[in-house]
């Protein structure tokens, strides 16, 4: 599949944020779409057996907002198990970013960006930084804070 490159991200760029969790033996995947990094504009929710990447290609492919997405954003360290982010893209036809705290980079797939590395899969650098430009504030992006605060609420409402 080829990679994507965007030359400018308007205000209204919409990303996919996703959180997930292992409860029991299912993932539950939560995901929100917001309009650059200020307006939520949609919740997706999923459960599955088959793996994290199963239950995420399955929730994005069968949500109302998979048009409107322009891109998937993941965050290393808040998830329950290993991700394959380029599976994610090929499945989901959506280019993924996945952050992480990691201190090693490999410039064939990573980048900085601030304190964050970032594994791109199905975009250029140079467009995922325009986007991140547009869509990380001092927070980092909200998409993936909002997605992680519903899971973690939803999650511990489950657990009493």
């Amino acid at each position: 599949m080829k990679q994507v490159h965007i030359a400018h991200v308007k205000p209204e760029f919409r990303v996919l944020g996703i959180a997930a969790c292992k409860l029991g033996e299912e993932y539950h995947v939560l995901g929100t779409v917001f309009k650059g990094n200020s307006e939520l504009d949609g919740v997706l929710a999923g459960k599955g057996k088959r793996g994290l990447e199963d239950t995420i290609i399955k929730t994005v492919n069968g949500s109302k907002h998979l048009g409107q997405v322009r891109l998937i954003l993941l965050d290393k360290d808040i998830m329950p198990s290993e991700i394959a982010p380029c599976l994610i893209w090929e499945k989901t036809g959506k280019p993924v970013l996945v952050l992480t705290r990691e201190d090693s980079i490999d410039p064939r797939y990573m980048f900085q960006y601030r304190d964050r590395v970032v594994l791109a899969k199905g975009i250029d650098e140079k467009s995922a930084t325009r986007v991140l430009n547009r869509i990380h504030g001092e927070s980092g992006s909200e998409a993936l804070r909002i997605a992680d605060i519903i899971l973690e609420n939803i999650s511990q409402v489950r657990n009493v």
